[in-house]
């Protein structure tokens, strides 16, 4: 800064009491240092059920159990900018992935190709029960969980975050055992191993994104640090 703006700075700055300033200092700094940690709690081990107390996380810290070394809590890099900008990702690659074609086969009885949504609804036709499993824990769940993240993201990056959000950090939660992104994809490569010998593959742009979103999904999710939202969120009401 130069220039008459400077003069005046150094003017206005210069009629102050030094020690209004360096309360002014240590006061933005003490709440810098507040802003960037995590509230002190006490929690169970989810492993030996020894309750300890967890003391206040920087970014890039981690709680373990004094008795049996179980994770209790973790303060990711980035910390809700990562959880929100994975969670966004995963949203829009989950929105391309239901809208293109996933794959096609070409062999010489004839061409066949499916969509995302198609693999439940041809399901569907003969077995209902089944085509409704497969689509809830390959995808319902996970889109579930991505729009939860996101929105817990949000409503923390913007400070309206509030007690009633806790329903979803246990949504969220209570979602991740019956999320299967990942197994399905992972199930797919495997059968590949055995049509790559029958047929010619075609991958669309709904097979890429849904990998890209079943990646993205975990990556938000290993950034989440569920016991620590509860705990932010119960305290936004005191």
């Amino acid at each position: 800064m130069n220039g008459p703006l400077a003069a005046v700075s150094c003017k206005a700055f210069a009629g102050l009491d030094p020690r209004l300033i360096d309360g002014m200092v240590l006061l933005v700094l003490s709440f810098l240092s507040m802003s960037s940690l995590l509230p002190e709690r006490d929690t169970a081990c989810p492993h030996c059920d020894l309750l300890a107390r967890v003391p206040a996380l920087q970014q890039g810290e981690r709680a373990s159990c004094p008795r049996c070394g179980a994770e209790l809590a973790k303060r990711c890099r980035g910390d809700w900018q990562r959880v929100g900008a994975l969670a966004l990702a995963a949203c829009i690659s989950l929105a391309m992935a239901l809208s293109g074609l996933f794959m096609e086969l070409r062999s010489a009885g004839g061409d066949q190709s499916s969509t995302l949504i198609g693999f439940p609804i041809s399901l569907a036709l003969e077995r209902p029960l089944l085509a409704g499993i497969v689509a809830f824990f390959c995808i319902g769940a996970p889109a579930g969980q991505a729009v939860g993240l996101l929105a817990l993201a949000t409503a923390f990056l913007l400070g309206a975050q509030s007690a009633r959000w806790t329903w979803i950090v246990r949504s969220v939660k209570w979602l991740q055992p019956w999320s299967m992104a990942d197994v399905f994809v992972v199930g797919i490569l495997v059968s590949l191993i055995k049509i790559l010998s029958l047929a010619q593959v075609g991958y669309g742009l709904s097979f890429w994104a849904f990998i890209g979103f079943s990646l993205c999904l975990a990556g938000a999710y290993a950034s989440f640090d569920a016991k620590g939202a509860v705990a932010e969120l119960e305290g936004a009401e005191r």
